[in-house]
């Protein structure tokens, strides 16, 4: 059960009404997430938000985000100096596919 079943299922049996949102950050988002009741919808790519609609969650309720990430990691690379980023296969609105990324430091 994902977070979001829980949840779910803790509301119906205690009859509870409050907002509820997701920040989804599986590659690639599953149909686990989608839950009734579920006020916003957090997502980290246009992928994810297109396929949460393909599963029948309003757009409204889906907001691209991005991923999160502790800066801590900015900290290292500001010591390591600069990326370079290749993308290696590129995929449009296709959920079951990912985007590969190669990252290399200087």
């Amino acid at each position: 059960m994902t977070p979001a079943e829980v949840v779910g299922v803790w509301r119906a049996k205690k009859g509870r009404k409050f907002p509820s949102t997701l920040l989804i950050t599986n590659f690639p988002v599953h149909s686990g997430w989608v839950q009734p009741d579920v006020s916003q919808y957090f997502v980290f790519n246009g992928e994810s938000k297109a396929y949460l609609k393909t599963m029948g969650v309003p757009d409204h309720l889906v907001m691209v985000t991005g991923m999160p990430v502790d800066p801590v990691f900015r900290r290292y690379r500001e010591h390591r100096g600069p990326t370079k980023m290749k993308k290696t296969r590129t995929q449009q609105a296709t959920p079951h596919r990912s985007t590969n990324w190669e990252v290399a430091w200087d």
